[in-house]
This record gives structure tokens, C-alpha cells and sequence, in this order.
């Protein structure tokens, strides 16, 4: 009866131990599970770290490129003010009023001219 109560005791020692086995080998498949996760997670974290990285190096660019345009606009206009600012000459020819600016007729006042 001794032996019958030792051995039933070993038997559940042994049931234990393969218990705790696959709760162990379960426990490290977790653990590479989350390693493997971690893994992706951080080259995923990488990667949009990455794109972030190039965007702001497109805005800037862009913005940059804006900046010259916007120069380049100002600069137009203002060569354009210039010549509609050239002094305006009036003449009296022929009978009747007219306005040059130094290459073409910009109004006649009066009766029209005949050249």
C-alpha cells in the first residue's frame, strides 16, 4: 500500500512536471511571439520615422521653391509698375490731343488724328 501511495505520488509529481513543461515551452513561444512582434513593430516604427523624415524634406523643398517663385512674381511686378510709371508725353498734332508712352498711342482726346 506504501509503494501503491508512492508511486500514485509520482505519477501526480510527473503529471506536474509535464504540466509545468508545456506551460513552460507555451511561455517561451509567447516570449518569441512578442520578440517577433517587437521586431516588426520597431522596423514598422522605423519606416515611418523614415517617410516623416523625407516629407519634411519635400516641404521643404517645396517651401523653398514657393519662396523663389513668390520672389520671382514680386520681381515681374515690379518691373511692370516701372514701365506703366514711365512719365506719359502728350503732343498736339494734326488738330487733337494724344498720349504716348513712348511706343504707342494710349488715348486721343479730342478729334481723331490723322497722320
Amino acid at each position: 500500500m506504501i509503494i501503491n501511495k508512492f508511486l500514485f505520488t509520482l505519477k501526480e509529481r510527473e503529471k506536474l512536471l509535464e504540466d509545468m513543461e508545456n506551460k513552460i515551452t507555451y511561455l517561451q513561444s509567447v516570449i518569441s511571439t512578442l520578440k517577433d512582434d517587437s521586431l516588426l513593430a520597431d522596423e514598422k516604427l522605423k519606416a515611418l520615422q523614415e517617410e516623416v523624415r523625407f516629407k519634411w524634406y519635400v516641404c521643404f523643398g517645396m517651401l523653398h521653391v514657393l519662396e523663389s517663385e513668390a520672389q520671382d512674381t514680386e520681381d515681374r511686378v515690379e518691373a511692370v509698375n516701372l514701365k506703366v510709371e514711365k512719365p506719359i508725353s502728350c503732343c498736339y498734332f494734326n488738330g487733337c490731343f494724344t498720349r504716348f508712352d513712348g511706343q504707342r498711342m494710349l488715348m486721343v482726346i479730342g478729334t481723331v488724328c490723322k497722320l
